[in-house]
């Protein structure tokens, strides 16, 4: 498949293979995101020799062998011992790199079992030749927490890259070019589930329905997503004890420090919760966000961060013990299909709501910018109770407050007075509303002012 999306990051890239200098980047972020693929792509911009090696999570030795025949692969005259250290390798790439043109590329950085000394002759390297060498290195790993810190102050390699790039998943928009032909609604309902990892849309089949690719690819026997999701979780929570603990009560509504920990403590009361919650926000499996009003950022809202897990966590975990009763069909059937279209795709619509405000305020649509987007709570002293609007704008003209309505009917005058309602008894002073719907709209008193948004709009 042709190379999608990323055009900021690919022309940054393309932008440092061209200067005469000795330059890099440090690329970063969870697996199947698409790394190698943006690595490989920008790569075709250099006029030169490309050193591509994924490091394993091996010896010193072994890696230097596979590196070696990386080299052998792409250079002539490499006169290099099989004996080498990697260190030995990495230098004679550097030493090359005075007289010819050449990207290095390590995949998978963290693997190396002796990074830090690594770390060390890399920084020494980069130092020696900055002045006489347009050799380009770029450092890649899905190990967010180690990546991270080699640009830190108190890493050796601080200073020595241009560019730190974190690469995240594919908005709403990007990940509907992997299924062109869906239909709006469908292109929703694949982006709730799927989201925008590349290697998971890289599977959907656009000869099949929506159920179909989802019966297929998650919920049959032998489903390679549902594999994926399993051989994650094994790798990745159990070095964190009890992380599905944490998931499952996200997954039922629990959002807040404080809910959160009410559930969790009472299954596991002598974790660490705390500790365990920022792993996870690491790790990008949650997400971590404030009211756009919460200055002090005292109240943190908690949600699964990747839609095909959340989808996993929502509506087959909690029923996976009769996963082996029954066919993917019967199971789809009484345990996924309602619920997937009556609670789960219309609150993931929101997500998606959210990130055409975001695209489009970056694009310029707006006269007069966001400063700020997300959620806003408020007391509502009338009914004694807290309340949240999930959408809120803020301009420096005021707030914009936005509904969105996943259901069949049109959003009309009941809809818009039930929101204008919900301002008023929350008692804040609201711009504009603004409203998105799956179904269109009706004309209603006020929609003149207000910002409506259909399907149409968002996948423009």
């Amino acid at each position: 498949m042709e190379f999608v999306a990323r055009k900021e990051e690919l022309n940054a890239l393309r932008v440092m293979m061209k200067l005469n200098t000795l330059d890099g980047a440090v690329i970063y972020g969870k697996k199947k995101i698409g790394k190698t693929a943006l690595i490989i792509e920008a790569s075709k911009s250099f006029k030169g020799a490309f050193i591509y090696y994924q490091c394993l999570k091996s010896s010193d030795a072994i890696n230097a062998k596979g590196l070696i025949q990386a080299i052998k692969d792409n250079l002539n005259d490499v006169f290099l011992s099989d004996n080498s250290s990697f260190s030995e390798v990495l230098e004679y790439i550097f030493v090359r790199g005075k007289s010819e043109p050449i990207l290095l590329a390590l995949d998978e950085y963290p693997y190396l079992s002796n990074r830090t000394t690594i770390d060390t002759k890399m920084q020494s390297l980069i130092d020696t030749y900055r002045h006489d060498s347009k050799m380009k290195v770029i450092l890649a790993g899905s190990s967010i927490g180690v990546m991270e810190t080699i640009l830190d102050e108190t890493n050796p390699l601080h200073g020595r890259f241009r560019y730190k790039m974190q690469i995240d998943a594919f908005d709403y928009l990007d990940a509907s070019k992997f299924y062109p032909s869906a239909s709006l609604e469908d292109k929703v309902a694949y982006y709730a589930v799927f989201g925008g990892i590349p290697y998971y849309l890289s599977m959907i089949d656009g000869s099949l329905t929506f159920e179909e690719n989802l019966k297929r690819l998650v919920l049959d026997k032998f489903a390679p997503l549902e594999s994926e999701i399993l051989s994650t979780m094994k790798e990745e929570y159990e070095k964190i004890e009890n992380a599905t603990i944490l998931m499952d009560a996200i997954t039922r509504g629990k959002h807040s420090h404080g809910d959160i920990k009410d559930l969790y403590m009472s299954q596991s009361p002598k974790s660490d919760m705390n500790y365990l919650l920022d792993q996870l926000v690491k790790l990008r499996f949650l997400s971590k966000t404030y009211a756009i009003n919460d200055y002090g950022k005292k109240k943190p809202y908690y949600d699964i961060e990747d839609n095909l897990f959340a989808f996993y966590f929502s509506l087959i975990y909690p029923n996976v013990s009769r996963r082996a009763l029954l066919s993917s069909n019967e199971f789809y059937s009484r345990f996924v299909k309602e619920r997937l279209f009556s609670s789960f795709i219309p609150k993931r619509f929101e997500g998606i709501c959210k990130e055409y405000l975001i695209r489009k305020n970056k694009e310029g649509m707006f006269v007069s910018p966001f400063l700020s987007l997300g959620s806003y709570t408020y007391n509502n002293p009338k009914a004694h109770k807290n309340g949240q609007f999930d959408i809120v704008g803020k301009k420096e003209d005021g707030l914009y407050v936005f509904e969105c309505k996943y259901t069949a009917e049109k959003v009309g005058e009941s809809v818009y007075e039930e929101e204008k309602r919900q301002i008023e008894e929350a008692g804040i002073k609201v711009k504009t509303m603004g409203f998105f719907s799956k179904s269109g709209f009706t004309s209603f008193k006020g929609k003149e002012d207000c910002l409506c948004y259909d399907l149409n709009d968002i996948f423009a």
